[in-house]
């Protein structure tokens, strides 16, 4: 797989890529403040500092990672709960969180696993808000959603996948009617193949 006609593999090591996980993917009971977890995102730039220094208390990393980590989290209007346990987060807060890491890492291409799930309208508009900001600084932004609608109104280019990619094209092509229709239909017969493969390759047990 490549991005840019590089291996995905070299984007990542080089830190190209930013992943932004779904919030059921993280261990919120962990203690540890929504500072320190977006820092998290700067580890793979820390690779540079020398030795010494990554061995330190956080206080003591690079002003640069720490730069990096305060205009994340004002973009995403947390700094002022900087120090706040993890745990102790709204759904809509944890998801600004996420967003915060993953702007940390100031990469190029931003993936995001359904950034908007779960999130109350203020933390919606604050984080379409963002990725639209990005966008436009010149990063690109591939995000998982299921919301069609808001698909439609945000987006420039859509990839539909059920099992595999279905289409590939503009909003108003991948996202009319007639073209979920499809796919709705494409899925029911899936499912039906499915369920005669599986009839298919039953068998009995020996006789004795």
């Amino acid at each position: 797989m490549q991005a840019f006609n590089e291996p995905i593999a070299m984007h990542r090591k080089a830190g190209h890529i930013a992943y932004m996980a779904q919030r059921e993917a993280i261990e919120w009971d962990f203690p540890v403040s929504v500072w320190e977890t977006v820092m998290g995102g700067r580890y793979g730039h820390m690779r540079s500092d020398p030795l010494w220094r990554r061995l330190l208390p956080s206080r003591w990393y690079h002003s640069r990672h720490g730069e990096a980590v305060r205009e994340a989290l004002v973009a995403v209007d947390m700094l002022a709960l900087a120090e706040r346990p993890i745990g102790a987060l709204s759904g809509g807060q944890k998801k600004r969180v996420l967003l915060a890491r993953t702007l940390a890492q100031q990469a190029n291409i931003l993936l995001l696993d359904e950034p908007l799930a779960g999130v109350d309208p203020p933390s919606e508009r604050l984080i379409l808000g963002v990725l639209a900001r990005e966008r436009e600084a010149g990063r690109t932004v591939i995000m998982v959603t299921h919301d069609m609608p808001g698909a439609r109104r945000h987006v420039d280019h859509v990839v539909l996948i059920n099992r595999f990619i279905r289409g590939v094209g503009s909003p108003d092509e991948m996202l009319s009617d007639a073209k979920l229709a499809e796919l709705a239909v494409s899925s029911i017969e899936q499912s039906a193949n499915d369920v005669r493969v599986a009839e298919s390759t039953s068998f009995m047990p020996a006789q004795g």
